[in-house]
């Protein structure tokens, strides 16, 4: 599904859902699926300068917060998830920065 303003808000594949968050200059803020969110940050001048993303840990009954802290980080390296920062020059992008 789009918004009136054309942007895609949803999208099915294969039975899986994404949902994707604009704001009012019509720049992506947020990814969404059944396995990680993303968020986006962007500068004064429109550029995007960071992303931030982190998969969905599903709930273990029973397990203790070592073992949930591990599955987060095994999940997270698994999707490729962690935070990267972009540097600029002008309108190029001169950097970026991943931390995971």
């Amino acid at each position: 599904t789009y918004d009136a303003r054309g942007n895609l808000l949803e999208r099915l594949d294969n039975g899986k859902k994404a949902r994707f968050t604009w704001d009012l200059y019509d720049r992506l803020t947020r990814y969404e699926d059944d396995r990680l969110t993303a968020d986006f940050a962007y500068d004064a001048l429109g550029r995007r300068v960071a992303k931030y993303s982190k998969a969905h840990c599903p709930p273990s009954p029973g397990a203790g917060p070592a073992w949930i802290e591990q599955q987060q980080r095994t999940l997270n390296a698994q999707y490729d998830c962690g935070q990267n920062i972009y540097g600029w020059d002008g309108d190029t992008l001169a950097y970026e920065t991943r931390y995971s």
